[in-house]
């Protein structure tokens, strides 16, 4: 598949294809050799992001809308874990998030789902149960979820029970 998610203090979940990145790099590196070294050709590589943004912190409120006062609503993004293919969960300082790769980063829950890790959410891990085919591949067969915020204890949440609603 050669896609790659990431997380980190700029409160961004991107989504990275590596392949076609690096093919595009690759070809980049190449043309950039057989220039010259000019301060436009070693720019030029950098054009642009190639990541598709998965959840931004623009997009932090509960309508939806991009903040008045961007700097305030940057909130960091601790760790991610994948439920299945395409839907995960991350642990951030807006709490416990849940996402799905099918979503434009507008569209995403933006609710923590977890009311008492709604201040922060430092780490998750989704409770695995044996499957039956002995692959990990497939969907998560458990709701529940260990996670922590910054007191010293960890929680195990059935995410069946959260009652979050948030869209």
């Amino acid at each position: 598949m050669g896609k790659v998610a990431t997380c980190a203090a700029d409160g961004y979940l991107r989504l990275l294809d590596v392949e076609v990145h690096s093919t595009s790099s690759s070809a980049a590196a190449v043309g950039h050799r057989n220039r010259s070294n000019s301060t436009a050709s070693s720019s030029s590589n950098n054009n642009g992001d190639t990541s598709a943004i998965i959840i931004s912190p623009e997009y932090s409120t509960e309508n939806g809308e991009e903040p008045v006062f961007r700097f305030h609503n940057s909130f960091m993004c601790f760790s991610h874990h994948f439920l299945s293919s395409n839907v995960g969960l991350v642990c951030s300082e807006r709490g416990l998030l849940h996402f799905d790769l099918r979503l434009p980063a507008r569209s995403q829950k933006r609710g923590s789902l977890v009311p008492e890790l709604s201040r922060t959410c430092k780490s998750c891990y989704p409770w695995r149960l044996g499957s039956e085919g002995g692959g990990d591949e497939g969907e998560l067969e458990s709701a529940y979820v260990f996670a922590g915020g910054t007191a010293t204890h960890v929680g195990l949440y059935d995410l069946r029970m959260t009652g979050s609603s948030s869209t």
